[in-house]
């Protein structure tokens, strides 16, 4: 058992919600351990991309119990594997200077998982949280199979240009096929993601060391989805991300014909 102290959280205020500032890795410090603070703000404080309070917001699969720690302030917080990991990424593309820190808002650190009063109705704030993040981070895991996949999508299909067009479909469906695996993660698999993704403003993709747009993993699902070799579930999960992209243009679209020009709020 730890002898570190778990985290005190402070209540939240009417219409508050947390941040956490996520602090580089100490250079002096071997297999430095995940540390960041925590503040407290309002929603409309972070309106602006250039406010202090301006923030990102983590989309990702809890994927267990809460088993290893992480630091506010040297005191522990309990986290999964699988947000542990997306932390780690996430400091690793950080700026090493000890004064930079990379402000998150990530559930299970920003709401008191212990307290059910305020995480229902933080809940009920999701998607004022997400939509107004400057960017949404998806977090698909730590596997060799989402970096290969992701890389795979980044790069599109390689398709020789002095073949015929049978060729060139042949090699676009083996690309198809391999690619559909990114598609068994469990992210797509979460009903949460559809508002967490929808009203997002800007949306990437990460893995370990590669990032995607998400226009990229949509124009994949495309190519996915009219593979007849690929599996039904593979296909229904493209029909997701899909059907996420097209609610994304209607709340465009309908944002941008508001009247005066006002656009999101």
């Amino acid at each position: 058992m730890s002898s570190t102290l778990s985290y005190h959280y402070r209540p939240l205020e009417s219409g508050e919600i947390r941040l956490l500032q996520l602090l580089p890795r100490n250079q002096h410090i071997q297999n430095d351990p995940i540390r960041f603070h925590i503040v407290h703000t309002s929603l409309s404080r972070c309106q602006s991309p250039d406010s202090f309070f301006a923030y990102e917001a983590l989309s990702y699969v809890w994927g267990g119990d809460r088993t290893v720690p992480v630091y506010c302030d040297d005191r522990e917080i309990l986290v999964t594997p699988n947000l542990l990991s997306a932390l780690f990424r996430l400091r690793e593309c950080m700026p090493k200077s000890p004064s930079f820190h990379r402000t998150l808002w990530v559930d299970a650190i920003c709401i008191n998982q212990n307290d059910v009063v305020e995480r229902g109705h933080q809940v009920r704030l999701m998607r004022d949280i997400f939509s107004r993040a400057k960017r949404v981070v998806v977090w698909l895991g730590s596997s060799r199979q989402v970096e290969n996949c992701l890389t795979e999508i980044k790069k599109g299909p390689l398709v020789p240009r002095d073949i015929d067009q049978r060729l060139q479909a042949r090699y676009t469906a083996e690309w198809g096929i391999y690619i559909a695996r990114i598609f068994d993660q469990p992210w797509f698999q979460r009903v949460w993601v559809i508002q967490e993704v929808v009203f997002a403003t800007k949306v990437i993709v990460l893995g370990v060391t590669t990032s995607i747009k998400w226009r990229q993993l949509v124009d994949a699902a495309v190519v996915v989805k009219c593979n007849t070799q690929v599996t039904a579930i593979q296909r229904i999960q493209c029909d997701s991300v899909l059907g996420i992209e097209c609610l994304r243009h209607q709340i465009r679209t309908e944002t941008d014909a508001e009247p005066n020009g006002e656009g999101r709020k």
